[in-house]
């Protein structure tokens, strides 16, 4: 189940400068820069590159003009070596929507979502660019990559609720 998609690959430039950042050499674990959330502000041009994005979906959906939020975001890069990640959800309690944008994918699909009898549903696309949104909920994690020379690099995020205006005009706040 998506909120919204869409394919948009990043400049080969970003990746580069995202790839040079994460230190993805000869890894044996999950490389991860959610330890780190600042991390992107410290890479020219992707905190830019993904504002975009988010205002375009937000706009999509219809909540660019009735709200106030903030995003934050992470990657993770993934090899043949690396063990997957494990089922989570992204729900603290502001987030309302959170989203995967694939950068470079693996030849199978790494991504799933988990139902109530914990079977396992491989969402969609899982080609580069491909941008997906789902709400924060969902139960998702990620099978190993199983090609021998096979990597998977994705960024992921959230999106909080500050602020909503509903259509009557009351103002609900965060706080």
């Amino acid at each position: 189940m998506f909120i919204w998609e869409s394919h948009i690959e990043m400049p080969s430039y970003l990746q580069d400068r995202l790839v040079k950042s994460m230190s993805v050499n000869d890894v044996n674990t999950l490389v991860t820069t959610y330890t780190d959330l600042k991390h992107f502000t410290k890479v020219d041009g992707l905190m830019e590159f993904y504002s975009d994005i988010i205002e375009k979906m937000m706009k999509d959906i219809g909540m660019f003009k009735r709200c106030k939020y903030g995003f934050e975001i992470w990657a993770q890069y993934y090899n043949n070596k690396t063990l997957g990640h494990e089922p989570h959800d992204h729900f603290y309690g502001t987030e309302i929507i959170s989203f995967n944008h694939i950068i470079k994918p693996s030849n199978n699909k790494c991504f799933y979502f988990l139902n109530d009898n914990f079977e396992k549903n491989y969402a969609g696309k899982q080609d580069t660019g491909h941008f997906y949104v789902y709400p924060p909920w969902r139960v998702h994690g990620v099978d190993k990559v199983e090609e021998e020379d096979g990597e998977r690099l994705i960024v992921a995020g959230n999106i909080s609720l500050f602020e909503y205006i509903t259509l009557d005009g009351n103002n609900l706040v965060n706080k």
